[in-house]
């Protein structure tokens, strides 16, 4: 996955791309999560005038468990589809994870400027997202052999 931010002409965007590995892997994983696909055209506070498809935890369990990795990792956060990227108070909005295009490739909009840190805090907070994310097992198997003791 690449992040970039791009500033043309006091109008600035958050481009991300995604491999079709990738792309393939975050949709599976968010199917097995439980995430259902739904639109919206309020993205990140910017209206747009087509839909965009975002995956949405109904039953708030995967939400919730996001939440707690992220805290106990002593991070700030907004998981809101519809504010924007980078509140006023320059906390991230880690809902970007939910947007998974079929064609690896998002450009999202930004008002305002961005600074490294709040562009580097953005970055290595949906790190952390997409690894918890992607280390929730959905479907393991072990196999134990008993030896019966010998006594």
């Amino acid at each position: 996955m690449q992040l970039k931010f791009v500033m043309e002409k006091l109008s600035g965007k958050i481009e991300i791309a995604y491999s079709p590995e990738e792309v393939k892997q975050l949709r599976t994983q968010m199917e097995n999560l439980g995430l259902e696909r739904h639109t919206t055209n309020n993205l990140f506070g910017n209206r747009m005038n087509s839909s965009v498809e975002f995956y949405r935890d109904t039953s708030e369990v995967f939400r919730a468990y996001l939440s707690n990795k992220l805290r106990m990792a002593g991070n700030k956060f907004v998981d809101d589809i519809n504010a924007p990227l980078i509140n006023s108070e320059g906390v991230p909005n880690i809902a970007v994870y939910r947007l998974i295009p079929t064609d690896g490739k998002l450009s999202i909009p930004v008002d305002g400027f961005f600074d490294i840190a709040e562009f580097t805090q953005l970055s290595n907070t949906l790190k952390l997202v997409y690894k918890s994310m992607l280390n929730v097992i959905t479907k393991a198997t072990v196999t134990f052999k008993f030896i019966p003791n010998s006594e």
